[in-house]
Formats: structure tokens, sequence, C-alpha cells
């Protein structure tokens, strides 16, 4: 299974997303940091800026990856080209769907759940992210309508996991998946 994306070491709220192209940047990582920059807030341009400067110290040896390390704590990094598979789209929707299965974990086993276990398969039509986003909208749907049907108990532990669904959906739209 990939790597989880690193947490931001920052700040709490989500980063915002930076899906580029890295294949065109490589050798450029101040293009990187351009972009990066261009959608944060003041207070995180600065913490960029004063990371990005502790990198060119005399005598740091850094290396891209290095750069693209520090930005991706700011930013949710999303390689395009999937040059850099650490930040890939797959590698994104791969943590945004264990996320979502951890949490299912979590439910009671008496709690009818019909995505447990399903990923993804970037190579097959059938089950390509735009379909597993399908699968998961449905399967919110359907726990919308079996809340307003359960008792009290079960109504706790369906809009928790209605929670864990939307979730799941609000990654995707961030990714570029709608």
């Amino acid at each position: 299974m990939e790597q989880k994306p690193q947490e931001n070491e920052h700040h709490e709220h989500e980063r915002p997303v930076l899906s580029i192209d890295l294949a065109a940047s490589v050798g450029n990582e101040q293009a990187v940091i351009s972009y990066a920059w261009s959608i944060l807030a003041d207070e995180e341009k600065e913490r960029l800026r004063q990371d990005v400067q502790a990198l060119s110290t005399p005598g740091a040896v850094t290396s891209s990856e290095d750069t693209l390390a520090v930005v991706n704590t700011y930013v949710e990094l999303v390689d395009v080209s999937n040059t850099h598979p650490k930040y890939g789209i797959e590698r994104c929707i791969t943590a945004a769907v264990d996320r979502l299965n951890e949490r299912i974990d979590t439910l009671p086993d008496t709690l009818p759940v019909h995505v447990d276990g399903i990923y993804p398969e970037y190579g097959d039509p059938e089950y390509r992210p735009e379909r597993y986003l399908g699968i998961i909208l449905n399967e919110a749907d359907r726990v919308e309508k079996s809340i307003e049907q359960s008792d009290e108990v079960t109504r706790e532990s369906l809009t928790n996991y209605r929670t864990m669904l939307l979730d799941c959906i609000a990654a995707f739209h961030r990714l570029g998946y709608v």
C-alpha cells in the first residue's frame, strides 16, 4: 500500500492542494515554491519563506526532494505527471481511501457498511477513481436515508459513518474529481 501523506507540521487545518506537473518543474524548484506561495495565506507565506531560506544557508547541501518536502508541509503537493510518485495523485487517492477504511474499522460491526476494503484500481475502468467516487457518493446517499429511518443509537453511528464518507468525498473533490 502507498505511504500516507505526511502530516503538516505547521498548522492543523487542511493544506491547500497544489496540483502541478513536476516533470515540467524538474530543476526549477523556485517555480514550485512560487506556485505554493501564490495559494498560501500571508502568515503561511512567511513561514514558507523562512523554511526555504533555511534550505539555502551557506554550506547547506539540499536536493530538489528537500525543497519539495518543505513545500509539501504547507500545501498538499500533487504531481499530476507522477514523476515523483511520493506526491502522485494515486498516492493521494489511496491515502484518502486508507483513512476512510481505518475510520470504518471503528464503527460497530452491526452497522451495514458497503464500501469497506474497496479501493480504486487505476488500470481497471470499472474501478477507476471516478467510479470509486460514484460508489462513495451512492453509499453516502444510502446512509443519509438510513439515518432518517433509524433509532437513536444507530443514528449516531450512521451519522459518524456519513461524516467519514463525506470526508473521503471532499478529499476526492480537492484533488479535482467531481
